[in-house]
C-alpha cells in the first residue's frame, strides 16, 4: 500500500491524501485559516489531512506537487495582471525576468519546501505534476468511469501555460491527445470581465452566473459582440484574436463593454461560456468516439453550462468542486498511479476535519445565555424545528470536501417556504436578490420534480443545475433561481449518511425537500468546527444550531 500527500499551494490552495489508491482526506487551507481562498504553502491543510489518516510525514511514500511553476500567495491577493494590456505584454516579451517577478512566479522554493516537509527522509518520491495533468485526473479517477472509452476533459483560466486539455484512458492511465495555450483562455475573459464590472475575480464568477437569467438572451447582443469574438472553438483547441493573449485583454473589455449595462454583459458572457463549453465537450466526446465526458477545471464550476453540456451525452461527470481547490486530489491521484496503485472513485463528500468536541462549546454557550440541550436524536430535534418554520445551522461528523454544503455544514430550511427567504437573507446570508438557493432532495422526489432531458449526471456533489418540473417550481419555491425556475440540486443517496435521513424523514412528513445552502456568514469560509458553528450562530439571526447531539437555541 502506498500513502501519497497530494499539495496545491496556489489560489484555493489545499492538501489531500490517498493510502493505497482512496482518497482519506481532503482539506482546503481556508477551513484551516479562516481565510476565504487561502492562498500559498497549505501548511494547515497538510497537518490537517496527515492527522485524519493518522500518519506521520515520515511514513509517506510520495509527495505530489501541483503545478510546475505557481504565482506566490501576494499576487492572488493583488488580483495579479487582471488590468494588463499590450503594454506590460511588450514589456514581459522584451524581460523575462522581470515578467517572472512581476507575476510571482516561483520553482524552486515549492519544492524545497515539499522537500523539507518530509525531513529529509531517503526512499520518498517528490513529484511534480503538470497543473491540467492534475485537473485531469482529479475528474477521471475520481470519477466511476474506468473504460477507454472515456474523454477527459478540462478548461480552467490557465496553468503551467495551458488553458485545456483532451485526454484519454489508455489502459487506466491518462494520454493527452490535445491543448489549447493560456493566450487563448476564456476563462481568462470571465475573471477578467468579473472584475471589470466590479466583483471578485477568481470568486464571484458565480454571480455573474446566476445575474443572467434576468436579461433575455436576444437583449444582450451589444455585449455579446464585444466578448464572443475573443475566443472561439478551431477543432479541439481555442483560439484568440488578441495579439496579446486573454491575459492582455482588459483594454478590449473596458473599451468594447463602455456604456453596456452591467446585467446584459452578464448575460452575454454566460451565454459565450455556454456555448464554448458545449461545443469543446461535444467536439472532445466526438474525437474520442464515446458519449461519457469527465469534466473538470475552473470553468466546470459553471453549473448551467454543465446542465448544456449533458444533452449529446449519455453520461457527464464532473469533478466534485472542480476549480483549483482539486488540484491536490488529482496530482496524489497521480503519483498514486505511478507507484502501481489503483485509484478508487470518490466515495462520501465527507473527507475534512471531524466536528470536534462539543462539551467547550456547550459551556461556552451557556456562559453567553443560549439554552444547551443533549439530545439523543439529533435528527429528529432537526426535523421538529423545520416543520416549524425555522432556519437551522446543523454542524455534525467530518466536514464536506469543496465549495458546495452537502449536509455536515450546512443551513436548512424548508424548500417551499419561499416567504422565509428573506429572513434567511436578514439571517445570514446577506445574499445578492437575484443568486438562488440549492435543494436537497431524494432520488424519488428528483424523478418528480427535476427535468432532465439529456445524459446522466452524479447530481451527489451538486454540480450540474436541472430545470424543475411545474410541481417542482412549486415545492422548491425557496431553493430554485428566481428567474428561470432552474436547480443546482444535490440527489442524496446512500454516501450522504445522516443527511440522507433527515432529508427523507422532512420529505415523508411535508412531500417536500429542504433548502440547503452554506453554514458560513457571507464572505468567510465554510464553518469547519464546532466552535466556527457556534460563532456564526453569535454574529447571526439563525434561530439554532445543531452541533452534533448538541442543540443550542437562543
Amino acid at each position: 500500500m502506498s500513502i501519497v500527500l497530494g499539495i496545491h499551494d496556489g489560489h484555493n490552495a489545499s492538501a489531500a491524501l490517498i493510502a493505497d489508491g482512496e482518497v482519506v482526506a481532503a482539506v482546503a487551507e481556508e477551513r484551516v485559516t479562516r481565510r476565504k481562498n487561502s492562498s500559498g504553502f497549505p501548511h494547515g491543510a497538510i497537518a490537517a489531512v496527515l492527522d485524519l489518516g493518522a500518519i506521520d510525514a515520515c511514513d509517506l511514500d510520495a509527495v505530489a506537487l501541483a503545478s510546475e511553476w505557481q504565482n506566490r500567495p501576494e499576487w492572488f491577493d493583488a488580483q495579479g495582471t487582471m488590468k494588463a494590456g499590450p503594454y506590460e505584454a511588450r514589456a514581459d516579451r522584451a524581460d523575462a525576468e522581470a515578467r517572472q517577478r512581476r507575476l510571482g512566479l516561483y520553482r524552486t522554493e515549492r519544492m524545497e519546501r515539499a522537500s523539507h516537509l518530509l525531513g529529509g527522509r531517503h526512499g520518498t518520491t517528490l513529484f511534480r505534476i503538470d497543473h491540467h495533468s492534475a485537473h485531469a485526473a482529479a475528474a477521471f479517477y475520481s470519477s466511476p468511469h474506468r473504460d477507454d472509452d472515456v474523454a477527459v476533459v478540462t478548461m480552467d483560466g490557465s496553468g503551467d501555460g495551458l488553458c485545456a486539455t483532451v485526454s484519454v484512458s489508455d489502459g487506466g492511465k491518462l494520454r493527452r491527445i490535445r491543448s489549447s495555450p493560456a493566450t487563448a483562455s476564456w476563462g481568462k475573459i470571465v475573471a477578467r470581465t468579473t472584475a471589470l464590472l466590479g466583483f471578485r475575480p477568481w470568486e464571484h464568477e458565480y454571480k455573474l452566473m446566476g445575474l443572467a437569467p434576468y436579461v433575455d438572451q436576444d437583449r444582450c447582443g451589444d455585449a455579446y459582440e464585444v466578448l464572443a469574438p475573443m475566443v472561439w472553438l478551431d477543432g479541439l483547441e481555442f483560439r484568440t484574436h488578441l495579439p496579446f493573449g486573454t491575459s492582455h485583454a482588459w483594454p478590449h473589455l473596458a473599451a468594447g463593454l463602455e456604456g453596456i449595462r452591467f446585467d446584459h454583459v452578464a448575460a452575454a458572457l454566460q451565454l459565450r461560456t455556454e456555448q464554448l463549453v458545449v461545443e469543446f465537450v461535444a467536439a472532445a466526446a466526438k474525437a474520442v468516439g464515446t458519449r461519457t465526458v469527465c469534466l473538470g477545471g475552473g470553468v466546470a464550476m459553471n453549473v448551467k453550462a454543465n446542465q448544456l453540456a449533458t444533452a449529446r451525452l449519455d453520461h457527464l461527470y464532473v469533478c466534485p468542486s472542480a476549480g483549483d481547490e482539486s488540484l491536490a486530489i488529482g496530482a496524489a491521484y497521480l503519483a498514486a498511479v505511478d507507484l502501481g496503485d489503483t485509484p478508487e472513485p470518490l466515495g462520501a463528500p465527507y473527507l475534512g476535519r471531524y466536528t470536534g468536541p462539543t462539551a467547550k462549546v456547550a459551556d461556552e454557550a451557556r456562559r453567553k445565555g443560549f439554552r444547551v440541550e443533549q439530545v439523543d436524536d439529533p435528527n429528529q430535534a432537526l426535523l421538529e424545528r423545520l416543520l416549524g418554520g425555522e432556519i437551522v445551522g446543523r454542524c455534525t461528523g467530518r466536514a464536506e470536501w469543496g465549495a458546495r454544503a452537502l449536509g455536515h455544514r450546512s443551513v436548512l430550511m424548508d424548500a417551499a417556504r419561499a416567504d422565509l427567504v428573506p429572513r434567511l437573507n436578514d439571517a445570514i446570508k446577506h445574499r445578492d436578490f437575484w443568486m438562488p438557493f440549492a435543494p436537497s432532495m431524494t432520488a424519488t422526489a428528483a424523478a418528480e420534480l427535476l427535468h432532465r432531458p439529456g445524459g446522466s449526471t452524479d447530481d451527489g456533489w451538486m454540480m450540474v443545475a436541472a430545470d424543475t418540473t411545474p410541481r417542482g417550481r412549486e415545492l422548491l419555491a425557496a431553493a430554485i433561481h428566481p428567474r428561470d425556475g432552474s436547480a443546482r440540486p444535490q440527489v442524496v443517496d446512500a454516501r450522504h449518511d445522516v443527511h440522507l435521513d433527515l432529508v427523507t424523514r422532512f420529505e415523508s412528513c411535508t412531500g417536500r425537500p429542504l433548502l440547503n445552502t452554506s453554514l458560513n456568514i457571507h464572505g468567510d469560509p465554510m464553518v469547519d468546527s464546532a466552535a466556527d458553528a457556534f460563532d456564526v450562530l453569535v454574529r447571526s439571526k439563525l434561530d439554532a444550531m445543531v452541533i452534533d447531539d448538541v442543540v443550542i437555541t437562543r
